[in-house]
Order: C-alpha cells, then structure tokens, then sequence
C-alpha cells in the first residue's frame, strides 16, 4: 500500500473506529465465547489433558481484527467516480460499442 493511501486508511479508520461501551460489549462477548479455548490452552502449557467444547464459527467475531479495508476501498471508489455522470460511460454502450 502506498503511504498516501495508507494516510486516507488511517484517517478513516480513525473516523469510523468504534470506541467505547460498544467494544466492550464485543470484547466480554468474544472472550466468553472462547473462554473454554483459553482453559484448554492454558492447560496444555501445564500439562493437563482438557478438551475444549467446540466454538461455534463466527459467532461473535474478534473485535480486535475488525476489517475496515474493504469498508475503505469502496468509500474511496465512491470518491474517485462521485463526478463521473452515468451518462458519459453508457452513451458508447448505446451506440453499439463493444469494448
């Protein structure tokens, strides 16, 4: 990524970043879910046999790696073709251009 689009990644990150109670909530929620993968690793590393129940998929993603680069990309997109007019990329469509 290059610095400048890394600079626009940052300053929206920070605009749409969650903060707050919110984070909370999803961090108590995550950590609850897991918790039983925590005890089973915590267990192996003494050497105590613990078979950890399973967690189902997603259902409360990691708050920590939440994924604004998509999020990102398109507000970028709608920046870069906000002025183009609909008008200027159909009319070839129209006369029977094929690109």
């Amino acid at each position: 990524m290059s610095p400048a689009s890394f600079a626009s990644f940052m300053r929206f990150l920070k605009d749409h970043k969650h903060e707050g109670q919110r984070t909370f909530r999803q961090w108590a929620e995550f950590l609850w879910d897991a918790r039983t993968q925590y005890v089973a690793y915590a267990f192996s590393k003494v050497g105590i046999p613990y078979k950890a129940k399973t967690v189902t998929a997603d259902a409360y993603p990691n708050p920590g790696a939440a994924s604004y680069l998509f999020h990102w990309g398109v507000h970028e997109m709608m920046k870069r073709y906000s002025d183009v007019e609909l008008g200027d990329i159909t009319s070839d469509l129209w006369e029977g251009e094929v690109r």
